[in-house]
């Protein structure tokens, strides 16, 4: 058992370090420090003991802090994991891990492994039994079940770790210089993953009815807030509604982002919440007794119907949020989850909400599927990062530039924009550019 501690050399010093205290369960305790200075203020508002990690903040560099203590957690300052068994070990590894994506990521491998040893008829998987050969036949059982070459890699890149970590305990004594090279796998090539504005209407214009019409509001509230992730879209409350817009916090970086009211996101969250559109007419009629000097009706430009309708529709969008609780989800869908309602964005997840969470994704995944299939959309995979990626794109052939983007997108680094955009660089770009060149030659 560990846990993390902060000394203080003197009880009235308002910094000290933290340190990690190992028991053994026998009644020996030893502390191991982590060099790092905090004051006790941070780590009392912060610091959450049941996840032994620090809570997202932007006072100290959390991230950094909580990768320290996962790396120093597995320590076993009392001896290392002793056991044969590969499993045991496994899970034993999973305890000690922090981070809720790596306890996932681990617990899908022991899932994915076990059921394998079904299949094998093996009973007890020692570390000797895991060798080349079963980690090949391993290999070979997630393709013949269609398992996408960037998941198999992701589940040999856990595998891999582990069994490195239980070589430096003398537990493992296979060579594993050739497992990248055995077990290669076909990884999938880029394709375009971008909605046309041809795309972007049809999906507007999308019946009620349709089956699958949730993925569709939910990609849509995604682009008309300035391409918000999926987490942010999903974990999305009505206290994050203000006078001019949405403010919130992403979950991946905590980076505050603000989504300022327009036409297309007001009239997408009265579509999310089933209530009516309203249109205002292009005649305006009166009450005709009206004393003859005053026009009988008025003829309204399209600019006029617009913005009129505009107004309406957002007063709607006011009314009914301060109809609701500040905690309650944007997205109906989620209300009766309950095991995400008391989820705080300043917290990782726990085991179970992120499995919860997990779930619900990969629904939206399956969804978004049979979605590009029945509109006939142009873009070569629709996904929940689809709808982020048409976002930057769209903006980029607005000619803005590439910092205003990545600002927009709450990018931690402008080289993950410029990944954004070259990974769709479609050929209408490269057909522009070309264009372009001919009229500077010519």
């Amino acid at each position: 058992m560990a846990t993390v501690i902060l000394h203080k050399k003197n009880k009235s010093d308002k910094d000290g370090i933290l340190q990690i205290s190992f028991y053994n369960g026998e009644g020996k305790k030893k502390q191991k420090s982590l060099g790092i200075k905090i004051s006790e203020k941070h780590f009392k508002l912060y610091y959450n003991k049941d996840f032994k990690a620090f809570r997202k903040n932007t006072e100290i560099d959390y991230n950094k802090i909580n990768i320290t203590i996962s790396e120093n957690l597995g320590d076993d300052p009392f001896g290392k994991i002793q056991t044969d068994d590969l499993i045991a070990y496994i899970k034993k590894r999973r305890e000690i891990v922090a981070n809720m994506n790596s306890k996932q990521n681990i617990t899908s491998l022991l899932f994915n492994l076990e059921k394998y040893m079904g299949q094998q008829k093996i009973s007890v998987l020692t570390f000797d039994m895991a060798d080349m050969d079963f980690l090949v036949g391993f290999k070979n059982y997630f393709v013949a079940r269609g398992v996408q070459g960037n998941s198999i890699k992701m589940y040999f890149v856990v595998l891999k770790s582990i069994l490195e970590n239980a070589k430096e305990s003398n537990l493992y004594h296979h060579n594993l210089r050739s497992l990248n090279k055995k077990v290669k796998v076909e990884t999938e090539k880029k394709v375009k993953e971008l909605l046309s504005i041809a795309d972007i209407r049809k999906l507007m214009e999308a019946d009620d009815n349709y089956l699958y019409i949730q993925p569709i509001k939910i990609g849509l509230f995604q682009l008309f807030t300035n391409g918000s992730r999926i987490s942010d879209a999903l974990l999305m409350r009505f206290e994050n509604f203000d006078e001019y817009g949405i403010t919130y916090v992403t979950k991946k970086n905590t980076k505050t982002l603000d989504v300022p009211w327009s036409p297309d996101l007001v009239n997408t969250l009265l579509w999310i919440w089933n209530l009516p559109r309203y249109e205002m007419p292009k005649v305006i009629e009166f009450n005709p007794h009206r004393p003859t000097p005053f026009p009988k009706s008025v003829v309204l430009s399209q600019e006029e119907r617009n913005q009129m309708s505009y107004e309406n529709n957002l007063a709607a969008v006011r009314k009914h949020i301060k109809s609701r609780k500040k905690k309650d989800f944007v997205m109906p869908w989620l209300e009766s989850r309950e095991i995400l309602a008391d989820y705080d964005k300043k917290m990782e997840f726990t085991a179970e909400q992120h499995k919860k969470f997990a779930v619900a994704s990969n629904k939206l995944r399956r969804q978004f599927a049979h979605v590009r299939k029945d509109f006939n959309l142009d873009c070569k995979r629709l996904s929940t990062h689809t709808f982020r990626h048409t976002y930057a794109s769209l903006l980029i052939k607005a000619d803005l530039s590439i910092y205003d983007i990545s600002k927009s997108l709450g990018h931690s680094s402008v080289k993950i924009t410029e990944g954004y955009l070259s990974k769709n660089f479609d050929m209408d770009k490269k057909i522009d550019i070309a264009n372009k060149l001919r009229k500077l030659i010519q």
